[in-house]
């Protein structure tokens, strides 16, 4: 297969050399400065006997890229089709602007969506309103510290639903802890599954050893969830 022409040398590093170095950082470099109501959402340094994680993002994108060819796409719109996007919403939940209460029901509803399906009622429940209390309970800040130019729009889609999870779900199960951490581990494996293959695979091990700092519950209001969800 022909070699892809390589976007500008800025772009380049922006899209592999940030996203990388990010990525390898870790679990200390990453998910502590995530704020509390966001999954830490970080991919843990890969050990000396793997691919080193520079090689495994390459051959990602390269291979998002290859993906692009057999379409009618010119050359940026493959690169953009392979770039991540994020609408993050107003704000995550605090004190002053709380988010939606949702009964388990109406949470297990949203959360158990199909990934793309999910980003559908999100999208409407964002368009519906510019800040409330439930656009609040749907924000995210997409893959925590990771930027969304260097990684797929599966991947983005992916961290924007398990946000919710963990920005919705620490309220839910907040009186029974044994189900709290049922739910974690649930979300952090969705996260794994929507991503797929190796990414997924690391995805889900950087969420599973440090998702206990940021499940935890966020401010709500008075607005209940299942009258307002469209």
């Amino acid at each position: 297969m022909g070699k892809h022409r390589k976007p500008p040398d800025s772009r380049t590093a922006r899209r592999m050399g940030l996203g990388v170095a990010t990525a390898t950082l870790g679990i200390t470099g990453l998910g502590l400065s995530a704020t509390t109501a966001q999954a830490a959402t970080t991919v843990p340094a890969a050990s000396s006997s793997d691919p080193s994680v520079d090689e495994f993002f390459q051959r990602s994108y390269e291979k998002c890229l290859d993906d692009q060819r057999s379409g009618s796409l010119a050359f940026e719109e493959q690169l953009d089709a392979c770039t991540g996007k994020l609408r993050e919403g107003p704000g995550a939940p605090d004190a002053d602007h709380p988010g939606a209460d949702f009964d388990r029901a109406t949470y297990q509803k949203v959360a158990q969506l199909p990934n793309d399906q999910f980003i559908e009622v999100r999208n409407k429940v964002l368009d519906a309103a510019p800040d409330g209390e439930l656009q609040r309970s749907f924000y995210s800040n997409g893959c925590t510290a990771i930027p969304a130019d260097t990684i797929s729009q599966q991947t983005m889609d992916a961290c924007i639903q398990h946000d919710f999870r963990y920005t919705v779900g620490p309220n839910v199960y907040q009186d029974d802890p044994e189900a709290a951490d049922k739910e974690r581990k649930e979300a952090d494996k969705q996260l794994g599954d929507n991503i797929g293959g190796r990414a997924g695979d690391l995805f889900n091990t950087g969420t599973q050893v440090a998702g206990n700092y940021f499940f935890q519950p966020t401010p709500t209001g008075e607005q209940n969830a299942s009258e307002l969800l469209p």
